[in-house]
């Protein structure tokens, strides 16, 4: 079957699939939606650590700009009504503003240095977001500047102070923003019982994202970026800026994070601090590692992977494990109910799916390091020895027929 036919075959898949599990009553859209929610943040991961080779620990700091930024300025709480489809785009637009204000200061980093500042900024947004629910801002000419200068000298301050902002709650804090508006497509407002329009439009932000990024990888930028990864001090002799190509990779990085939580916000229909902590950016980390570093086909299956098997396979595991239980090893138990309890309560797969990814990524840097579909240039990287050994091996044989 050649590519043409592959690519044919998977979009037909790929449009078909909302309309067969309604069809089936499998109800699995709305889980391959969040999947497709966390292939379009390992896109933008892909360009700060498969491209530019800078690690960056605190992505889902992005992710929750771009959400917060629509819930700010599609949401009832604030009386601001703006549409989608121009929110998407400004919470795409402050995520890579925050991106650049983050790579600025990291310039000089490179490796675990950079991992522990990028680290830090993640875990400072959502406490940040948390915060903000008593907010005041005084103009400082007229609140603290002038009357400084007249107590210096003695004067009494005969200036009103201006206040700009008077104990505003920004993000309501662990309450969350709720509700946030949701896209309406030629008068027809997105609903939460029908996911099939959702899925059209996240497929809509994963195309456009892919084909941004390949024209992007395929640049100048692009190839300043694998340059930068490669060996930053020789991109530089060789005329490449390093400091413009690592803002580069930060503000695009994060303005696809921004995309995702946009969509995420509407979805949702209300965004809460404690969806964007620590974890969120080690899935996003190992949607990466386990798809392929710096190939976009990796990342797109490794999201998948990932996400399909949180979101699908562990809660039928669990429903298996519990009907296995409830019929076989429960009531074997019954002498013993404290014995039977303990059981009962931890043989929950969900419960222990973070040591799922952990051994997922620890047989996978042992196995296939490179990821399920790397790139030719990583695959080259990590089998370097075994491609010599195979050079050597053929020489010997070339020389033996000879003989």
């Amino acid at each position: 079957m050649g590519k043409r036919a592959k690519m044919i075959l998977l979009a037909v898949v790929a449009i078909a699939f909302p309309f067969i599990d309604t069809f089936t009553g499998l109800r699995w859209t709305s889980n391959v939606i969040f999947a497709l929610i966390f292939v379009i943040l390992g896109l933008g991961l892909n360009i700060v650590v498969g491209y530019a080779g800078l690690l960056d620990l605190g992505y889902a700091a992005f992710f929750a700009i771009g959400a917060y930024t629509t819930g700010i300025l599609s949401s009832p709480q604030h009386n601001i009504y703006m549409n989608f489809w121009l929110v998407i785009w400004i919470a795409a637009g402050m995520a890579a503003i925050w991106g650049l204000m983050l790579g600025a200061p990291t310039l000089p980093l490179r490796g675990d240095y950079l991992a522990i500042v990028t680290l830090g900024f993640g875990e400072i947004i959502p406490v940040l977001f948390r915060n903000l629910i008593d907010v005041t801002i005084n103009e400082p000419l007229t609140c603290w500047i002038i009357p400084g200068i007249q107590k210096m000298f003695g004067a009494t301050s005969t200036v009103t102070c201006i206040n700009l902002v008077n104990h505003m709650d920004i993000t309501a804090g662990e309450r969350g923003i709720n509700p946030i508006g949701r896209p309406s497509f030629f008068g027809y407002e997105f609903q939460s019982n029908n996911p099939t329009p959702w899925y059209f439009l996240i497929m809509a932000i994963i195309l456009l994202s892919v084909f941004i990024i390949q024209r992007l990888h395929k640049s100048r930028m692009g190839r300043a970026w694998m340059a930068i990864r490669e060996d930053e001090l020789a991109a530089a002799q060789m005329g490449i800026d390093p400091i413009r190509t690592k803002l580069a990779a930060f503000a695009m990085g994060a303005a696809f994070s921004g995309f995702a939580g946009a969509f995420y916000a509407a979805y949702i229909r209300g965004i809460f601090p404690s969806v964007f902590d620590f974890s969120a950016s080690i899935i996003i980390l190992c949607v990466v590692i386990l798809g392929g570093i710096g190939n976009i086909n990796g990342v797109i299956v490794g999201g998948l992977v990932i996400m399909t098997a949180d979101r699908l396979f562990l809660p039928a595991l669990k429903d298996f494990l519990k009907g296995l239980m409830d019929f076989t090893v429960l009531p074997s138990l019954a002498s013993n109910p404290t014995l039977q309890s303990i059981v009962a309560q931890n043989a929950n797969p969900i419960l222990y799916r973070f040591l799922l990814f952990g051994l997922t990524l620890v047989i996978m840097m042992a196995v296939r390091p490179e990821g399920l579909i790397p790139s030719a240039q990583m695959r080259a990287e990590l089998h370097k020895d075994e491609e010599v050994v195979i050079d050597v091996e053929d020489n010997q044989k070339s020389k033996a027929k000879k003989g």
